[in-house]
């Protein structure tokens, strides 16, 4: 907003992340977040102009530190390394101890509703942006003969992601890892009828 910001951004936007990753964001208020960022609740306001505006960047953050690296496999040309990359990626991340459970994406996304305007803009972008990156990952199957014709990449794409997404709901609810590799395994094995050998 204003100003040459006294702290350091980017300890502050993981302090934060982690904050509403952790306690959602209709929950978190902003004594929260002077609690787990150290910011006085002028720095907040003249930052980021109020909760939604750190929100907004915190999102921005997330897919910067979560949702890009593990979608970095999706530059493979093998479909499979792609897709399955993903997956694997998404099992990392939660055995991530470092890291709260389920997804910050995920868990905003079940309080649409409840979301402001242009945070619901935001959320809507960005699980658009996932999908059509899987989508043109499964389209540039189909063009190379990795993915027949009679198969919609697009469906494929919807597809995955209620993999991914449900994925992330089990595992902040369901404490034993393996239930999303179950999932992971089944979905694999399911995948094996599109693509071709």
């Amino acid at each position: 907003m204003g100003g040459k910001k006294q702290f350091d951004e980017e300890k502050v936007m993981d302090k934060a992340l982690k904050l509403f990753w952790t306690k959602g964001v209709e929950a978190t208020s902003l004594t929260d977040i002077e609690n787990a960022t150290g910011l006085k609740r002028g720095s907040i306001y003249n930052s980021f102009g109020d909760k939604d505006g750190l929100f907004l960047e915190v999102l921005d953050q997330n897919v910067k530190k979560i949702i890009t690296p593990m979608a970095a496999s999706l530059q493979s040309p093998d479909t499979r390394e792609a897709v399955y990359g993903v997956i694997d990626a998404l099992l990392a991340r939660f055995r991530n101890n470092e890291l709260p459970s389920g997804c910050l994406l995920t868990g905003t996304c079940m309080v649409y509703n409840a979301l402001s305007e242009t945070v619901k803009r935001k959320i809507s972008g960005q699980v658009s942006g996932l999908e059509n990156a899987l989508y043109n990952k499964f389209l540039d199957a189909q063009k190379s003969g990795q993915l027949s014709d009679e198969h919609d990449p697009r469906a494929l794409a919807r597809y995955m992601m209620a993999i991914l997404l449900g994925m992330a709901v089990m595992d902040k609810v369901i404490p034993d890892s393996t239930a999303t590799q179950d999932v992971a395994d089944v979905f694999k094995k399911s995948l094996e009828q599109f693509l071709k050998p």
